[in-house]
């Protein structure tokens, strides 16, 4: 049976130590993480912005053989990013999401 975690987010981890020990825990455990990290660009007085979410999340959330990410840049295009995840986390580890391969090895992409 497949242990899955799905994160989705509008910024990095802003609290607490470090999200890539919190994710090497989870892969040490067989545990695979998604990311939704959602990039509509508002007004924001936050610190936390960062330009390239997405590579964040690739680079620092996602893990595990089949993960991905699947980017939102678009606030009508929410319901079908969610779709997206939704279908290819079905597909199982070796699918992954449609489109083109992420940074991470393993991990592909998706952009709506």
């Amino acid at each position: 049976m497949r242990r899955v975690i799905d994160i989705s987010g509008d910024g990095p981890n802003n609290n607490g130590a470090p999200v890539t020990g919190a994710r090497d825990a989870a892969l040490e455990k067989g545990i695979i993480i998604n990311g939704l990290p959602i990039m509509v660009k508002e007004p924001s007085y936050s610190t936390m912005d960062i330009d390239n979410l997405d590579f964040y999340y690739e680079d620092c959330v996602i893990g595990g053989p089949g993960s991905f990410v699947v980017t939102i840049k678009d606030r009508d295009k929410f319901k079908e990013a969610i779709r997206t995840k939704l279908v290819a986390r079905g597909r199982g580890p070796d699918a992954g999401a449609p489109d083109r391969p992420g940074r991470r090895e393993g991990a592909a992409r998706a952009i709506a």
